[in-house]
């Protein structure tokens, strides 16, 4: 299913397990490289942090902040669905606007031609093709060696 922009809707969109190449795997491998250990003194103290904290017992119930109101008020935001709430790009403000203005600003976003195109297909592949042409030519010119940057 697609909106008016050509876009998929995210409920139709299925994810498939990732598949990598045998050499994008070696990129993932786990290391098993561990810092080495410090003087004597500094590893006394991190144990000792670590005896504190394997003692300590957070607290059941963490102290409400919030007074009766403010408590009552947060709990209708979260039920009403067709409020959102969210941060501002710029400021530490944040705004309330209904589902449909949400909806209807993102829109008008996505119809800024200057910023985004509306592609009939998804470029991943491409990308993804590209990309392994890239490394595989780095490796060729011993910029990088499979176990990662020279």
């Amino acid at each position: 299913q697609e909106n008016r922009l050509g876009t998929k809707v995210l409920s139709e969109i299925k994810l498939v397990p990732n598949k990598r190449t045998d050499l994008e795997l070696k990129f993932y491998q786990k290391s098993n490289w561990s810092p080495p250990k410090a003087c004597f003194e500094v590893e006394k103290m991190i144990a000792r942090i670590q005896e504190n904290f394997d003692k300590w017992n957070p607290p059941r119930f963490p102290k409400d902040n919030l007074t009766k109101s403010e408590r009552t008020f947060l709990k209708e935001a979260i039920r009403n669905e067709n409020i959102i709430y969210m941060w501002e790009d710029k400021g530490p403000s944040f705004t309330k606007m209904t589902k449909d203005q949400y909806i209807s600003a993102g829109n008008s976003e996505l119809e800024k031609v200057q910023f985004y195109q509306v592609v009939n297909s998804s470029p991943t592949d491409q990308i993804k093709t590209k990309n392994d042409l890239l490394v595989n030519v780095m490796l060729q010119n011993g910029e990088i060696t499979e176990k990662g940057p020279v």
